[in-house]
């Protein structure tokens, strides 16, 4: 009896310990391979799994008697004793030991920059002056950005309806450490700052602007963000409706030459010369823009220096003025003369576009005057109370007519009796003239009262004449 009973216990301690054992190798390798919560729910499972000897010990007893032996092979109760399955959760062993935030910018909404008023949670409104709009956006990072920098661009809306002129506005931003208005204590930021101009026709009312930017943080992954800073317009037009009336036809703009100068004021042939023309609005009303100005010499002899005969003006406004400048040469063989330069100009004004007008401007080319004196031989000596014969040669060599060309002798101890005078002389010409010299004392000439009577003396021969102007040249030659 006893040593049936101590059989039985043996059995018992056997069957209950084996299963116990071999799940808890089982666990053990399970927990060198997973993660803390993954080893957590193990033990959990081996808590479990040991809660259930209770049942191997009833089939162990049902065991024991050889008639019930096929009843104790029975499935049913051994895959009681060992599911583990039950309390393991595939998903929970692969979650992060942490979560992990991603980086982003965030508005700082508690301090005051330069250029701000008040904080954006104290409902923070753009600066309007001198027909500029000032746009402040302090970002803060909860992470790391790569290279410290951020791109930020500016949307302002429809050209339409903007109050803004519109342009294209992207900056780069660079980490920054700035102490606000209202702070002791420095903030490392993006401090984003643009500055947009105006529209002149712009119209009150509130007006957003879109704000992106875009970045990497430190592992390549790209940050985007959008802002919309709202604008409030109250310099501008009001935005009440405007009667409105039919339109009367109005007369347009017509672009002419009110001035022009030439430098030099004598433009000689052969040189370069500029002319600067000022060009002016008709209509106080209206304005003129987009303009171009062509340029024709009309002349093969005078050459425009620039690099093409088109030119651009932006605008004219209404009743203004512009001015244009322009650099020519001319040939040397040009005739002297008045030439007309022509100039057509296309421009845009209000709804009507292709609109034109034409100018003049008048160039005067002046060929250099070249006159040359051929002197006579002159005695070694001559004696009081002589009447010598002087015949001067003069030779046209210029490329113009010269007018009223006349010689004088003049000198102390010669009377002349007569001027020598040619009168017109053609280009390529050649005149000559005499003048009777009556030879008196030196001291009796004027001027020379008190030198000696008789010497040496010096006279001069002054060549005189007048281009097509009427404007007298003259040269001097010594004997």
């Amino acid at each position: 009896m006893y040593k049936r009973i101590l059989a039985l216990i043996i059995a018992f301690l056997l069957v209950a310990n084996l299963p116990v054992t071999a799940f808890a190798e089982e666990t053990t390798e399970a927990t060198e391979n997973s993660t803390e919560t993954m080893a957590a729910t193990d033990a959990t499972i081996v808590t479990e799994a040991g809660t259930k000897p209770s049942t191997q010990t009833e089939a162990t007893e049902e065991q024991t008697d050889p008639a019930l032996a096929t009843d104790a092979t029975a499935p049913t109760q051994s895959t009681d004793a060992t599911e583990p399955t039950q309390p393991t959760n595939p998903t929970n062993p692969t979650e992060p030991a942490g979560s992990q935030i991603p980086t982003s910018l965030e508005i700082d909404t508690e301090n005051i920059y330069d250029g701000m008023d008040k904080a954006y949670e104290d409902g923070y409104v753009p600066k309007i002056q001198n027909g500029m709009t000032y746009l402040v956006l302090p970002l803060l990072s909860n992470g790391e950005i790569h290279n410290n920098e951020i791109k930020v661009s500016l949307n302002l809306g429809s050209s339409a309806s903007s109050p803004f002129e519109i342009a294209n506005y992207e900056k780069t931003f660079k980490l920054e450490k700035v102490k606000p208005k209202n702070s002791d204590e420095k903030v490392e930021l993006f401090l984003v700052e643009f500055d947009v101009k105006l529209s002149s026709s712009r119209t009150n009312g509130v007006y957003p602007v879109t704000v992106n930017v875009a970045g990497f943080d430190d592992s390549g992954n790209p940050i985007t963000c959008i802002y919309t800073i709202y604008v409030t317009i109250t310099d501008g037009k009001s935005s009440e409706p405007v009667q409105t009336y039919p339109e009367t036809p109005t007369a347009e703009p017509v672009v002419y030459i009110s001035n022009s100068v030439v430098e030099p004021a004598k433009a000689m042939a052969g040189e370069e010369f500029t002319l600067t023309l000022t060009l002016k609005n008709s209509l106080t009303t209206k304005s003129v823009k987009n303009m171009l100005v062509k340029v024709d010499t009309g002349n093969l002899h005078i050459n425009l220096r620039e690099d093409t005969n088109i030119f651009q003006v932006d605008k004219i406004v209404a009743g203004g003025e512009t001015t244009l400048t322009l650099r020519f040469s001319t040939d040397a063989s040009i005739p002297a003369g008045k030439y007309t330069l022509n100039f057509n100009f296309n421009y845009d004004s209000s709804k009507t576009l292709n609109l034109s007008s034409t100018g003049t401007a008048i160039v005067e080319i002046q060929q250099p005057a070249n006159m040359e004196l051929v002197m006579p031989r002159f005695s070694q000596s001559v004696t009081v109370g002589e009447t010598i014969p002087l015949s001067l040669q003069v030779m046209n060599m210029g490329r113009d007519k010269m007018y009223n060309v006349r010689c004088v002798v003049s000198g102390y101890g010669f009377a002349p009796a007569n001027t020598g005078y040619i009168g017109t002389m053609d280009a390529g010409s050649s005149a000559t003239t005499e003048i009777e010299l009556y030879i008196i004392a030196l001291n009796a000439s004027k001027g020379n009262e008190n030198g000696s009577q008789y010497g040496d003396t010096v006279g001069t021969i002054t060549l005189i004449y007048e281009d097509e102007n009427g404007e007298e040249c003259s040269q001097e030659t010594q004997f």
